[in-house]
């Protein structure tokens, strides 16, 4: 297994370098396979990557990074990191949040493998095969994030795996601390988000984008448990009607506060 990391620079106006402002580790997804092959060695991607994500928010303010290791099956609890940074590599906050993690089904690597046996370079594909499954298996829970996406507003939207069709989206404020969470299809991402409301791409059955404004609709805190407030999206009226409306409109309970932890200044 190889492993590396990408740093992000920032630059004065004239492209003077100013500053390093984090460095995301890749490693871990990238291996090198010898087994069943004629020659050589072949470089493989796992097809179910934990690396850091990372975001900024549109008006160049700050960056907030996900640091999302798939659960080993050991610590207690299982947890990833968020992480908010101004331009100046400052640490606004930094939050440990617990997950629930979610096993990655026995089956999850059998089309990859089918289809990498079949390269030309390959003599042995029973060797080739299990030389793949170990490399991929060695991550045996999905991560707790897929997508990152950051606002002006100072709010993160994160998007959990995919399950049932669905994504769940967990918001945060410029603290860190979870204010709500709702369901989206997995086909559609929060693309430009904002707690007065949010625009969604969403995709038909024909694969086809649509571009849909959602109002942030508040739930009363009863109906939230601890979370204290959660929003729902909510489809103003005279746009329109989306071929995923019915599943995206669903409410969401609130996050409770007990899943989190505040990991200080850095």
């Amino acid at each position: 297994m190889t492993a590396s990391r990408i740093a992000f620079i920032v630059t004065e106006p004239d492209g003077t370098l100013r500053d390093t402002l984090v460095q995301l580790s890749i490693g871990g997804n990238i291996g090198r396979i010898t087994a069943g092959l004629a020659v050589g060695e072949t470089l493989v991607v796992s097809p179910l990557r934990d690396n850091d994500l990372i975001d900024f928010a549109p008006d160049g303010s700050s960056a907030v990074l996900v640091t999302r290791r798939s659960w080993d099956g050991r610590t207690t609890p299982a947890e990833f990191e968020v992480t908010r940074l101004d331009l100046h590599g400052d640490t606004v906050y930094r939050r440990h949040i617990e997950y629930e993690p979610r096993r990655v089904p026995s089956d999850f690597f059998d089309d990859e493998i089918a289809a990498a046996v079949e390269r030309p370079n390959v003599n042995n594909r029973s060797a080739h095969a299990r030389a793949l499954r170990e490399f991929y298996e060695q991550r045996r829970y999905f991560p707790a994030v897929t997508i990152i996406t950051v606002a002006n507003d100072g709010t993160t939207w994160l998007a959990g795996v995919e399950e049932g069709g669905e994504r769940e989206w967990l918001v945060l404020d410029g603290r860190g601390s979870a204010i709500g969470r709702f369901r989206l299809p997995a086909s559609s991402y929060v693309a430009f988000p904002a707690l007065t409301g949010c625009w969604v791409v969403e995709r038909d059955a024909f694969d086809i984008p649509y571009v849909v404004r959602y109002d942030i609709v508040r739930q009363p805190p009863a109906l939230v448990g601890r979370g204290g407030g959660a929003g729902a999206l909510s489809r103003p009226s005279g746009l329109g009607e989306s071929p995923q409306s019915a599943s995206v409109e669903a409410v969401a309970a609130g996050i409770g506060v007990g899943g989190e932890r505040d990991a200080g200044r850095a």
